[in-house]
Formats: structure tokens, sequence, C-alpha cells
């Protein structure tokens, strides 16, 4: 997989300001973390670096800070996972994929990269479908400008890779960017289900001073469906409803400050499980999260192999 971001001639230099920043702050970040992914490492203490790390260097700004959890998804896992309580270990011969951003006032910038354990193993097994995926991520980054359509870059990328021996992770979409908001309406999906390509909200056009993160996840598997990973720990959210909004009568005391809670930290940003209260339950999300009021990002394991 790799992850990048694309600006569409931004109209605001302050915002263009701030997307750089932030891009050079998450990629200070992702390499601190890749630099410290070795046989025996802790992928919990993995995930904490990068997010302390931001936190660091923001510590006495005003409206700075994460916009996307750090993720190290190992081997096969694709993406969300961000163990917190889980001991799960870096192993001899694996490859750590990285996901982290993060904003300026809002801001935000998502950076992803990938790491092998040792530096004896690099990719030798991969090399290949790496080298394809940056391969992709360029053709992707030169075709995207005002005017142009998502779907002819998907059509023109799927093209592509049918001449090579790798296919694409279904259905992971790229949004457009705004102030607070790092997964707008507007997608650049790569490699759509069926329903996402049959869905015009998805036939979208690229206008100037649009700000984009690009995924692009292969696979060297004939198929490249994912599914949930039930038995990874889930610890990433994302707060999508307005106390207003939410069916008071239904929410318990605690429930209603929680939510009050998530709107007024994160705003309308991913979060980690641990940025909460320990005394903030399970239970209490999934409250929240059936009033429509959280979002709940499980890991994502196909089960084949994919990179970042």
């Amino acid at each position: 997989m790799i992850t990048s971001m694309t600006t569409l001639a931004h109209g605001d230099p302050y915002a263009t300001e701030c997307y750089s920043k932030a891009a050079i702050l998450a990629s200070l970040a992702a390499h601190t973390v890749a630099n410290s992914v070795k046989a025996g490492a802790r992928l919990a203490d993995l995930c904490l670096l990068g997010d302390r790390l931001i936190a660091e260097q923001c510590l006495e700004a005003v409206n700075q800070g994460i916009c996307h959890p750090t993720t190290c998804q190992r081997n096969s896992t694709v993406a969300n996972h961000a163990p917190f309580n889980s001991d799960q270990l870096v192993i001899p011969g694996d490859i750590v994929k990285i996901e982290v951003g993060a904003h300026i006032n809002g801001y935000g910038a998502v950076v992803g990269i990938n790491a092998p354990s040792s530096a004896d193993l690099g990719f030798e097994d991969a090399s290949g479908l790496v080298d394809e995926a940056k391969v992709v991520a360029s053709r992707v980054l030169q075709a995207i400008k005002p005017g142009a359509k998502a779907w002819d870059i998907t059509r023109d990328i799927n093209e592509y890779l049918a001449e090579t021996p790798y296919t694409g992770v279904i259905g992971m979409a790229g949004h457009n960017h705004s102030q607070w908001d790092i997964q707008g309406p507007k997608t650049i999906n790569l490699f759509p289900t069926k329903e996402q390509l049959a869905d015009p909200a998805n036939d979208v056009i690229f206008e100037e001073g649009e700000v984009y993160t690009i995924e692009v996840w292969l696979t060297d598997a004939a198929n490249g469906q994912p599914s949930t990973e039930s038995n990874l720990e889930t610890t990433l959210y994302l707060y999508q409803g307005g106390i207003m909004e939410i069916n008071v009568d239904v929410l318990s005391k605690q429930a209603r400050a929680l939510a009050a809670q998530c709107q007024a930290q994160f705003r309308s940003l991913p979060f980690h499980r641990r940025e909460l209260p320990s005394t903030v339950s399970e239970e209490g999300l999934d409250v929240l999260a059936k009033q429509g009021a959280l979002a709940i990002y499980s890991p994502i394991d196909p089960r084949l192999m994919a990179w970042l």
C-alpha cells in the first residue's frame, strides 16, 4: 500500500501551508515508527510511539495534533490495526505497514510506508509488489487534475494492472480533505466494489482547490476481497453525530457525556480508544455507535498479501 496526498492548486495559501506542515509532521512520525520496527517489538508500543511524537511536537500549539492515529499492520492485515492491550509482536520476516496522520488547525495529512522487521530482510518476497504500488501511485498523481474523472483513473489503473501479476484490494477508498475532515464525501476508489461502481455519488470530477488522500493497496493473491478481522483488537473510532442529532431519550447520562466529550475533543477526526478516560466502557461506545453517533473502524485482514 502507498498512501499519499495530492492538492489541486489549492486556492487558500494558509490552508496549503497547513497541509504541507502536517505532511512533514506525519512523515516524521511514520519514519520514526518505521525505524523502530524490529523482531520482538510490540505493535501497541509502535502505535503509541507515532502518536506520542505528534503530540509532543504539538504540545504548546493550539489546534494541532493527530488526525489519523498510528496504525501498524503486519503482513496480510490491511488497515485500522492500532492495538492497545494486545501483546502482539513483530516477528522475523514481517513487513509492517504504517499509516499515521497529523493536522495543523484541522488541515490533515496522512502518510503510509512499509517497514521490514530487520534491515537484512528487506522486501525480497514483496519487492515487485512494492515497486508496482509506487508505479500505480505515480500514475494516479499524474492523472489527477481539475476536470479529470475518478472513474477514468480507476479504469486506467485496472487496465494497467491486468498486465501484471498483481491486483488491488477491493473497496479501499481515499477521500477528499477539508478542515477537520479527512474523510470527505468525494472519493477516489481505485478498486471499487460493484456497489461503489454503480453509485452515482462516486462518479467524482476533480475540482481546483481540492485535497485528496490516495490509497494504493495491491496484493499478489488472485482475489482482492477483504473482510473484517474479528480476532484483532478494535480501537479506532470517529465521532459523526452532533449532540442534538442523537436520540437522547435512549441514552444514559454517561453516554450523553461521552458523546459531548468526543465531539469537543476530536471533532470529526478519527481517534484512538486510549485517548478516552479509562472509565469509558466498551458498552458506552457501542451505545453511541448504535445511535449512529460513532463510527467504529475494525481491522481488515483479507488473508492475503497486501502492501503499503
